[in-house]
């Protein structure tokens, strides 16, 4: 046991938001599954960025890649330039692209 717990965290709640709470917590006592809820949301946070940066990493990606492709499928040669600018805009878009969570699976076309 990683300690003897000593402090206690209290809330409000309407009769309606507990049973709410009673029905979510099934088998295990309502402050069991509370602290269990409360020390997962306090990881989340972390976690999350954690996928909005990989995320917006692979947006990047993608975009590089569909550029490429409609580019060879035109016949065309990038040179270096051009794909330092493709990467350099890609970069560039991954901060926008971290700030904002996807909202559809839907592929977009990138230019």
């Amino acid at each position: 046991m990683a300690g003897r717990r000593r402090r206690s965290i209290s809330a409000k709640v309407t009769d309606a938001e507990y049973a709410r709470l009673v029905a979510q917590a099934g088998d295990r006592t309502i402050s069991e599954w509370l602290r269990t809820i409360a020390l997962e949301a306090v990881a989340r946070p972390r976690l999350e960025l954690l996928v909005l940066d990989v995320r917006a990493d692979l947006r990047a990606l993608r975009t590089i890649l569909l550029n490429l492709q409609y580019a060879t499928n035109r016949g065309e040669r990038l040179t270096a330039d051009a794909m330092q600018e493709l990467i350099n805009r890609a970069d560039h878009d991954k901060v926008s692209y971290a700030d904002k969570p996807a909202t559809s699976t839907t592929p977009r076309r990138e230019s």
